[in-house]
């Protein structure tokens, strides 16, 4: 076992967190824009198929106080992620909320028919 004289060890670099926290952060902003893509181009153009039974999923998801049935879950689940995607704020009430996801979904809808 050889033990490493006082010139050795002075002669090894510092630790340089920057080395550890730069790659944590870069890694952090592309899975953040990889979500935000994916949110715009695969997750919100699945409504364009019928964005108005998702928005009326969506208003009586927000109207339920109740649980939700079975039968009823699917839905449930896919106006939940609309919900997820763009939630309401906390001053915007809820047919104003819905009229917004409503113009969303068809300026959405229609820039995907255009291409």
């Amino acid at each position: 076992m050889s033990l490493k004289t006082e010139a050795q060890q002075s002669a090894e670099p510092a630790f340089n967190p920057l080395k550890v926290i730069i790659p944590v952060l870069l890694s952090l902003l592309a899975v953040s824009l990889m979500a935000q893509w994916y949110a715009a181009n695969v997750s919100v153009p699945r409504y364009c198929q019928d964005p108005q039974q998702a928005l009326l999923n969506l208003h009586k998801l927000l109207d339920q106080n109740s649980t939700i049935e079975p039968a009823q879950r699917r839905a449930s689940m896919i106006a939940a992620k609309l919900l997820y995607l763009h939630p309401r704020t906390e001053d915007e009430s809820q047919s104003d909320y819905l009229q917004r996801l409503r113009y969303l979904l068809l300026n959405q809808c229609s820039e995907q028919l255009a291409s």
